[in-house]
């Protein structure tokens, strides 16, 4: 997306990288790296490498909604763009996972449009480990993985082959030029705040803290093992970084599951009494349409007789009636549990492989869950969340059971334990008027 019109000017600012100036320490140059650059650039390269800088124009926004497994420090606003005058130099960002194990799927970079030249080059991608002194990359983890740029703004390059999980502690994602200026491309960089102090150069077979405030517009998109979140918005899905279309009206209650039994949770709608289902994450047509419920009724999901397959149910007033089938007709389970004004939960709380109730007591946001699809006493009470919170669960550490969490005004608040205590995850993703959804969308 372009703001106003931006003019590239001729000019540039040198900024030359002096080894006794940036508080820089050696380090092993990338592995693998075949580098044949000519005399010239060979003694530039080991005598005064040079970091070309474009002349400030208007910013340029980048309409990127991150979500909680894509990991970046940059306010979304590119100012201007970085080079190197010799080839075998680069950037990067120093990460820190908000929950481990994680799996490094995408490198994301973002080049400023049209600079230094009009024509996209080859570049590389080295992976390190945060395991050096003072947060300095350490050991290389892998790469290269090669990618010729396909167009400006945010390119994507597929990590995923090189295996690499990360299970404790920092990493670096290194862009590195195959060219020199001007026969490459030009990292991005903003100059909002915060400065989160994340951004390295790498030159000359050595790495420095870059010194200036701003943040490389380099990020990284990880795969955990938790349980995926999203949001409905208006009939929009956007679920985690991988989904965003539209299925279903505004006014329409988002409902997930599996439907089908092949271990992927997907979306579906519950439109006063009518359910609307779709064994895809995608937009198009019901593969499931029928009626149960009243208007009135708060819809609920789960695999009630632990089959495999999530099927349907509603809360009326304090009385649960839910449907071992995705279809019309009577109710297999019908019972008592909770108050009028209670907010239905449901999940696995035992990890016995079947979905069963549980309220959320708003007033005094109280957490009161059973293991057993009946009437009778609470298996679990406890106090976690406000009363103006929404109540999402889901089993956020694949240790087969499903825990806790509240949605607060776009803010994702979860544990991993069925009781009172400290968050173990808190992030950002979704407006304040968005509906809360959870559920495995990628089967994994």
């Amino acid at each position: 997306m372009k703001i106003g019109s931006v003019i590239l000017v001729a000019a540039i600012t040198v900024t030359l990288l002096m080894a006794q100036t940036m508080n820089s320490a050696s380090a092993e140059p990338p592995a693998k790296v075949k580098l044949n650059p000519s005399g010239e650039q060979k003694e530039n390269l080991e005598q005064e490498q040079h970091n070309v800088e474009l002349n400030h124009s208007e910013p340029r926004a980048i309409p990127v909604e991150r979500a909680y497994n894509e990991l970046g420090y940059d306010d979304g606003w590119e100012l201007s763009g970085h080079a190197w005058t010799c080839a075998g130099s680069g950037y990067a960002v120093r990460f820190t996972p908000l929950t481990y194990p994680v799996d490094l799927q995408t490198a994301r970079i973002n080049f400023w449009p049209n600079w230094p030249n009009i024509y996209h080059e080859r570049f590389a991608i080295y992976v390190y480990a945060g395991d050096s002194r003072d947060r300095q990359p350490g050991t290389c983890l892998g790469g290269p993985v090669y990618h010729t740029a396909t167009n400006w703004y945010w390119n994507d390059v597929d990590i995923s082959g090189l295996g690499i999980t990360i299970e404790r502690g920092d990493f670096y994602i290194l862009y590195l030029q195959l060219s020199g200026y001007p026969d490459c491309e030009a990292l991005s960089f903003d100059r909002g705040q915060p400065y989160y102090g994340r951004s390295w150069n790498y030159s000359g077979g050595s790495w420095s803290l870059s010194q200036q405030a701003y943040n490389y517009m380099i990020r990284c998109v990880v795969k955990t093992q938790e349980n995926d979140i999203g949001v409905f918005r208006n009939g929009q899905w956007i679920l985690s970084a991988r989904y965003r279309f539209n299925f279903g009206n505004p006014t329409d209650i988002p409902v997930t599951g599996d439907w089908n039994g092949d271990g992927e949770s997907t979306i579906g709608v519950y439109r006063n009494g009518q359910w609307i289902l779709r064994d895809s994450n995608s937009a198009g047509a019901a593969d499931y349409r029928f009626n149960f419920g009243n208007p009135t009724d708060i819809p609920v999901t789960g695999d009630w007789n632990d089959d495999g397959e999530s099927t349907i149910g509603v809360y009326r007033n304090g009385q649960w009636i839910l449907r071992d089938s995705n279809s019309a007709g009577a109710a297999d389970y019908r019972f008592n549990y909770g108050n009028p004004t209670d907010k239905p939960v449901t999940g696995d709380w035992n990890g016995d492989g079947e979905s069963t109730i549980g309220v959320y007591r708003k007033i005094y946001g109280q957490w009161i869950l059973r293991n057993s699809n009946s009437a009778g006493s609470a298996d679990y009470r406890f106090n976690f969340g406000n009363p103006t919170d929404k109540p999402v669960t889901g089993d956020w550490n694949d240790d087969g059971e499903c825990t806790i969490g509240v949605y607060r005004n776009g803010q994702w608040i979860l544990r991993n334990s069925n009781s009172a205590g400290s968050a173990d995850y808190r992030f950002n993703f979704g407006n304040p008027t968005d509906k809360p959804v959870t559920g495995d969308w990628d089967g994994a």
